[in-house]
Formats: C-alpha cells, structure tokens, sequence
C-alpha cells in the first residue's frame, strides 16, 4: 500500500539570523532580506494548493518584515533597484488580507460552535457562507500570485537576492556604519516610540489609538528578532518574551474588534439567504461574545501596559540598546581621526 506523499510544512520566516556586529549595516538588509524571500518561495507551493493556512500566514508575515526592513534602512537603499521593491512588496501584503482574515474567522467560528451547544447547528449556515467567500478570496489570490504584478515582482527580487550577489546588493552591503550601534540606535528608537503611544492610551482613547501601539510593538518586535544574535541571548530574550506577553494582549482585542464588524456585515447576506431565526439569533450572540472580549482586552491594556513599561524593563532596555549612542559617537569619532590621518599624508 502506497502511503499518502508528506506535505510540505509552512516554512518559518522566524529564524535564527547569525549577524555581524562589526559589518557595515547594509550587510544585514540583504542577508535577511534573502532570508525572508526565500520563505516567501517556499510557502508559495503551500498557498496555491490551499494545503493549510499556516502557508499563508508565514507569507504575510514574511511580507511584513519586509516591509519593515525596506523602511529600516531606506538610506542604505537609497538609489539602487531595491527602492522599486516597495511598492510591490505593499500589494502583495494587501492582496493577502481577506484571504487570511477568512481563515481566522473560520478558526474562531469552530472555537465558538463547540462553546456554544445547543445552538451550534444553528451556526452552520454561517460557517457555510464563510467557507464560500473565503474560497472565492482564495481563487483571487491565486490569480494574483499568477499576475504579471506579481510575476515581476518575483523575478525583480531574484534577481537582486540570488547569487551571485547582484551589483546593487554588492553597493547595499556595503553601506552603512557597524551594524551593532547601528541596530541599537534604531531598537532604542521604536522602544521609545511604542512607549510613548502606550503612555497617552486612557479610557477614553479612540480604538485605532490602540491599533498604533499593536503596530508599533510589532514593529519593535521584528527589530529585537533580526539583531537577537547581536546581544547576549540572556540579555534580549527576556525582553522579546515581555514585549510577545503584552502584544499577546493587543492582538486579542484587535481580533475582537475585526471579529465583530465582519459577523455585522455577514447578516445581511445571511438574511438574503433566508437563513433561520436561530441562525440569525446565534449570530447576535456572536456578535455580543466579540464585543465583551474587546471590551475586556480593552481594560486589560493598562495593566499589561504597565508591566512591560516597569522600571526594570526601562533599564534593561536602555542598558542594553543605550550603549548604541556612545558605540556610534566612539565610531563616528575613529572615522573622523581616519580622515585627518590621510589627508596629513
């Protein structure tokens, strides 16, 4: 008997990148940005056979850094053919939003039908509707990732990333001051920004003030995890497990919130469909369970807030990153005297 062949598992984007510190900080952008490409590739396959939905979130997320990176060191990739990346590059994380946000109202719907007995049965018209539009979104990814957009994209980056190194890669690589005081510089700098929109969020702040500080955590995060190999593990990796505790948090709430607008914009077609009262009815619940989940992240904030943004992590944080701003002065300083030096010759 023939057994059924393996299917290819989502391939992370998170992995453990060995950087060096003394390099020029170019260097970096292209060691992870070939890195993070080549999960793209590898979770392509994945995506378009619809083998499971983790394929499509390591894309997004692999997408996602991306685009970090291509803010992070938009001085090093200035006037190269990296710049003509960008846009692409926002397309393609835009093109994959319905499809993704499908799946995980699929996922919190199975989560939801098993807590809610006896009136799971009457959730299936729902789970239904849900399965149809998130496989007509998943046909329109597909015939992106077919299109003429998409296929440049592709072979623009290829040919930029693949080796050997292109002469624009070659340039990037060698821009940039030493990375490590480079990293610290920039960490200290997100860290200081997340936490200055966390500190202005009261009970009365609008929504998408909260949205800000996710975006800016996750922004942080990604940072702490490209330059991890740069700093002793003993000293970092308590800080990135604080910062995936609070935006543990923010994410649930975000979730909440997307959770509850997509199930009201689902009642009128489920309407349209002549859906039954319990169907209708369950649905409200729904609708009412997401709001009391937001709301309860909502008030959680604070507290969660508070614990990250202690005095101790205040500390950790400037002593390890703050050493950035005397490192870049002392470089700044040898270069300087480098400089003088030759032109005394």
């Amino acid at each position: 008997m023939l057994l059924p062949a393996p299917q290819p598992r989502p391939a992370s984007s998170r992995r453990g990148w060995k950087l060096d510190g003394a390099a020029p900080a170019g260097q970096a952008f292209v060691t992870l940005h070939r890195a993070l490409f080549a999960s793209l590739r590898e979770n392509e396959p994945g995506i378009r056979e619809d083998l499971d939905s983790e394929h499509l979130h390591e894309f997004r997320v692999a997408v996602r850094r991306t685009r970090v990176l291509q803010r992070l060191f938009s001085d090093e990739l200035a006037q190269t053919e990296f710049e003509e990346l960008r846009p692409g590059y926002k397309w393609l994380g835009r093109v994959t939003n319905a499809t993704r946000d499908l799946d995980v109202h699929l996922r919190h719907l199975r989560k939801e039908r098993r807590s809610l007995q006896p009136d799971a049965d009457a959730l299936a018209p729902l789970e239904a509707l849900l399965r149809r539009r998130r496989r007509e979104e998943w046909q329109r990814l597909v015939d992106a990732l077919d299109s003429a957009e998409a296929v440049a994209l592709e072979a623009k980056a290829a040919a930029l990333l693949a080796p050997p190194a292109s002469r624009d890669a070659l340039e990037v690589a060698r821009r940039g001051p030493a990375l490590r005081p480079w990293a610290s510089k920039r960490i200290l700098r997100a860290w200081h920004r997340m936490s200055k929109h966390g500190r202005r969020v009261g009970p009365a702040t609008p929504d998408v003030k909260l949205h800000q500080v996710r975006l800016d955590a996750k922004e942080l995060r990604y940072l702490l995890q490209f330059f991890r190999s740069l700093y002793p593990a003993r000293r970092i990796d308590p800080l990135v497990k604080e910062l995936s505790r609070f935006q543990d948090g923010l994410g649930a709430f975000n979730d909440s919130h997307v959770q509850g607008e997509t199930l009201r914009g689902l009642a009128p077609a489920l309407i349209a469909l002549d859906a039954p009262g319990e169907t209708m009815l369950a649905l409200g619940r729904l609708i009412e369970r997401a709001e009391q989940r937001g709301s309860r992240h909502r008030a959680d904030f604070q507290a969660r807030f508070r614990r990250f943004d202690d005095a101790d992590n205040r500390r950790r944080f400037e002593k390890l990153f703050g050493a950035g701003k005397k490192a870049t002065k002392k470089a700044g300083k040898r270069s300087r005297e480098r400089e003088k030096r030759k032109r005394n010759r």
